[in-house]
């Protein structure tokens, strides 16, 4: 899910600060259903298909690319 939105979404300038709060609400809450599930543990506790370590650095690089908008943005919306 997070692949499909890191390639499908527009650029942040092209969203609405609303917007972009939405986009991390989603990003987070996905992040949150892998992370409560999941401990933080070194890549070598997990097998070597599990994606989690790779699931993290989307999950950072999104978040990156959606900036927090200042919240007087989002209320002004």
């Amino acid at each position: 899910a997070l692949s499909d939105i890191l390639a499908t979404l527009p650029e942040v300038t092209a969203l609405s600060p609303l917007d972009v709060a939405v986009v991390r609400v989603m990003i987070v809450h996905a992040w949150r259903r892998l992370a409560l599930r999941h401990p933080d543990l070194p890549r070598s506790a997990h097998s070597a298909k599990w994606l989690g370590h790779d699931c993290r650095v989307l999950v950072a690089q999104l978040l990156g690319k959606y900036p927090r908008p200042a919240l007087d943005q989002v209320n002004a919306a």
